[in-house]
């Protein structure tokens, strides 16, 4: 987990107060969260399969760029575990080929677009992006099982969380994890979608982000994965997707 630093609390104060919309959602959140006293949105369910012999060396992914609207990377995550899963709601072609696993894929811009069009960026009239209960929606619609999860007051549960994020990806069944953009290399204050498909050799390895594959060690990704200048609701946010 993240420990906040005195600079961290600084420059969030200075962001901020150059994003009103920002600042307003986050305590629009905090209230409610602080009236509910919420903590893990759903109890985690287990993966139908149980340890993989072989895990996922590779995961194709779908990125957001100016084509798909902005914003889109919870899209683009979407359409990253539908194709995963042989899922297919549009009836798109699979045009494009990808030699890092031998497989045709949906062409990047027409799969995130139909999802958008369906289920678009929903935070602040999709000024932020997409949530995570979102996410999830838009996966049951789809024909999938899907769970939302979160840490609670203080982080509390985070761990608990980390242990199923590495139970499902051990039994092959990729998870989406919000990830703080700043604290690996991004934008500061921003956040994304990836999914995270092996955990291996102390790394985990990711796609829909930068490179086709990337990989963090745990201690870099559990960091940014606290995400701890969002409400409560984002932080340690994960989605468990299986058919």
């Amino acid at each position: 987990m993240y420990r906040v630093t005195p600079q961290d609390e600084a420059d969030l104060k200075a962001y901020r107060e150059a994003n009103p919309e920002f600042a307003a959602w986050v305590d629009a959140l905090q209230t409610r969260a602080a009236a509910t006293e919420a903590a893990e949105h759903e109890v985690l369910p287990e993966p139908d399969a149980g340890v993989a012999l072989d895990l996922v060396p590779y995961v194709h992914g779908y990125y957001n760029n100016q084509n798909t609207g902005g914003n889109a990377c919870g899209q683009a995550a979407i359409a990253t575990i539908l194709d995963y899963h042989n899922y297919n709601p549009y009836n798109l072609p699979k045009p494009v080929y990808d030699s890092a696993d031998g497989k045709y894929h949906f062409d990047n811009d027409a799969i995130i677009n139909r999802i958008r069009a369906q289920f678009g960026p929903d935070i602040v009239a999709g000024l932020l992006g997409t949530s995570g209960g979102r996410i999830a929606d838009a996966l049951r619609a789809y024909g999938m099982r899907a769970t939302c999860s979160y840490s609670g007051a203080a982080t509390a549960g985070w761990d608990r969380i980390w242990a199923s994020v590495k139970n499902w990806v051990s039994a092959n069944h990729p998870v989406i994890c919000i990830i703080d953009c700043g604290k690996i290399g991004g934008t500061p204050f921003t956040a994304h979608w990836a999914v995270v498909y092996n955990i291996s050799g102390g790394r985990v390895h990711f796609a829909n982000w930068g490179s086709p594959s990337s990989s963090l060690t745990e201690a870099e990704f559990t960091a940014a994965w606290h995400c701890w200048f969002l409400p409560p609701g984002f932080n340690h946010c994960t989605i468990f997707p299986q058919r």
